[in-house]
């Protein structure tokens, strides 16, 4: 078993009702080696008292409100850890999950190690999401375009937090997708671990304004992972089309939102970028379409269709007599 040291940084908020229980889960962690360290981001519930509880075994940070990215970039650069475990304050880690990313990354230094995570609400519900599908190992930069790694799948290897400065603190969200991202593109590498290994608690709300939220980071994100790549010469065709297919479907699925003036900019990006991965988005009978209807268009015509085939499955499903 490898002895590394791991250090395991839980940014927390107001989080006085679930932090103990993502505190305990890094505690009985199987690797012997392990810091747990609680940054608290300017909480008035309790949260500070909750986490006094554990004594010495957890290092406590207090800060001034400043929001997740800036109390996680304070948690890693005080870890003493060799890799970094980000857990948020909701969440959990299985037992094995630090030993078993560990052992697959096999003393590495330049991969994210990842594994699958279990999405439940926090009633303890199981909440089905698209699968992540498995990685084999093909072009981090254009998988990490096309799927998201959960927050507390990742251990990172302090040295490639090091490399890219960390999370950025002025994005509202979709920090965790910028940095993967932003050290793919400084070459940086992946490795998967097949199994869930970790518990992401589901907050109640509304989840497509969330969605809505991180999409309209995309094209700080995107145009930034291209500048790193043009500048070290390793924007290839297919790291093009990844781009340009990410910021398509971000700006698709905004203009399906209302939020027309964030989705035409996605849009325009994308076709700056590569206009066969800004098209590849989109169905045969949908590109042919663009020319008439306009982005826009098709997309109103995409929700009626939707709409009339829900309600027609509605109107199915009635039982007799209704």
């Amino acid at each position: 078993m490898t002895n590394e040291l791991v250090s395991v940084v839980i940014p927390c908020f107001q989080a006085a009702e679930y932090v103990g229980e993502a505190i305990e889960s890094a505690l009985a962690q199987t690797h012997p080696s392990v810091e747990v360290i609680v940054v608290d981001d300017g909480s008035s519930d309790g949260t500070v008292e909750v986490v006094q509880q554990f004594g010495k075994r957890v290092k406590l940070l207090q800060e001034p409100h400043r929001g997740a990215a800036a109390a996680r970039n304070r948690g890693w650069r005080t870890a003493r850890g060799e890799y970094v475990q980000f857990l948020d304050a909701d969440d959990l880690l299985h037992p094995e999950k630090i030993a078993r990313q560990l052992q697959a990354a096999g003393g590495s230094r330049r991969e994210i190690v990842f594994c699958d995570c279990e999405i439940v609400s926090l009633s303890g519900e199981a909440v089905r999401i698209p699968a992540l599908g498995p990685y084999t190992g093909g072009d981090p930069v254009v998988f990490l375009l096309r799927y998201q790694v959960l927050t507390a799948a990742a251990l990172y290897p302090k040295t490639l937090l090091q490399r890219v400065g960390g999370f950025d603190e002025d994005l509202p969200c979709a920090q965790e997708f910028d940095l993967n991202l932003r050290i793919a593109c400084l070459g940086g590498a992946l490795r998967y671990v097949p199994s869930k290994l970790c518990t992401w608690r589901q907050r109640p709300g509304s989840i497509s304004s969330h969605e809505a939220q991180v999409f309209m980071q995309f094209p700080r994100i995107v145009t930034r992972a291209k500048e790193l790549l043009e500048r070290s010469g390793q924007l290839t065709p297919s790291r093009r089309l990844a781009l340009a297919e990410a910021l398509a479907r971000a700006g698709r699925y905004l203009l399906r939102r209302g939020h027309s003036a964030e989705g035409r900019r996605c849009l325009r990006l994308a076709e700056g970028i590569d206009r066969t991965g800004a098209r590849a988005v989109y169905s045969r009978p949908a590109r042919l379409l663009l020319p008439l209807l306009g982005a826009e268009g098709v997309e109103r015509l995409a929700v009626m269709r939707r709409s009339r085939q829900a309600g027609g499955r509605s109107q199915r499903r009635k039982p007799p007599g209704n």
